[in-house]
């Protein structure tokens, strides 16, 4: 458990090349700044942070809000082929003047990274790729679980994809209690080349300043009672809802669920982070014969 720290609880340096670290089973919470940190010396992005693993930790503001608005939880810059998975990022929200940063972040020359199978809840932001000016490349987010109640004077977007190409984004659930008017966003012209599919929102999916997507097989019109709990970010399906249950795309690497489920269970792959349990059970066989 590392917490109270003045600026991060971790800082890898990418400038001087940290590759190959690995954050798991940690509480992280109650930092200054942004929780984890993956700096990079902007002069010289061939120097970063490769292949970073953060598994099962718990990135938090105890009182519920942040002490100031330049916190967030994983902020990445330059990181390439990290994987963020099963994660659970909590109350990082802006006590004052302006919105925080997202629960995960990776921008400034990052590339291919991996973010899976992650529970954020009342976060101002959810998971950003890119930003203006700020080019990510490449990259998945898949099997997320994103909800927000509605605390906090800046909440904001699920799932941003700013200057960020051939990003896949799929199989998400993203429930916004609040009156923002997107779930789920992607922007700019060198946004290009990518896929948005089977993620399933309360609100709309939104393309903003010429940037270009393929969507496909996305449900957004949500509704709470679809969800085993939704107020306590538990976005599983209660009910095998017709629109959502099998009714997905195939997509390649797409083999399991929020909670590590294989999938397809039924006779397709359900759209958004879970796969409900409650699918056709395969036909009896019809030749069995006993021996003697």
């Amino acid at each position: 458990t590392l917490q109270r720290a003045r600026w991060h609880a971790i800082q890898v340096a990418g400038e001087s090349n940290a590759d190959y670290p690995v954050i798991r089973d940690c509480v992280l919470r109650d930092t200054f700044e942004q929780l984890l940190k993956v700096s990079v010396n902007l002069n010289d992005l061939s120097v970063t942070s490769d292949h970073g693993l953060v598994e099962n930790c718990l990135f938090e503001y105890s009182a519920g809000i942040g002490p100031q608005w330049y916190i967030g939880g994983i902020d990445a810059h330059g990181a390439k082929n990290w994987v963020v998975r099963g994660n659970t990022f909590r109350s990082i929200i802006s006590p004052s003047e302006r919105i925080s940063q997202f629960a995960v972040h990776f921008w400034n020359g990052s590339a291919d990274n991996l973010v899976e199978g992650n529970l954020v809840v009342d976060c101002d932001r959810g998971i950003g790729f890119g930003l203006d000016n700020r080019p990510n490349r490449g990259g998945i987010i898949r099997n997320n679980m994103i909800y927000h109640s509605g605390r906090g004077q800046f909440r904001n977007t699920g799932i941003s994809v700013y200057e960020s190409p051939e990003t896949e984004v799929y199989n998400n659930t993203v429930f916004l209690d609040h009156d923002f008017q997107w779930a789920i966003d992607y922007r700019f012209p060198s946004t290009t080349d990518v896929l948005i599919a089977n993620n399933l929102t309360n609100k709309q999916i939104l393309q903003r300043d010429g940037a270009s997507a393929t969507l496909r097989n996305n449900v957004t019109d949500a509704q709470r009672e679809w969800f085993v709990d939704a107020a306590a970010g538990d976005l599983r399906l209660a009910t095998p809802v017709p629109s959502v249950v099998d009714q997905g795309l195939a997509i390649e690497g797409l083999v399991s669920d929020f909670d590590g489920n294989a999938r397809p269970r039924g006779a397709g792959f359900d759209i958004g982070a879970h796969e409900y349990g409650g699918g056709v059970l395969p036909s009896p066989p019809t030749d069995v014969r006993v021996e003697p």
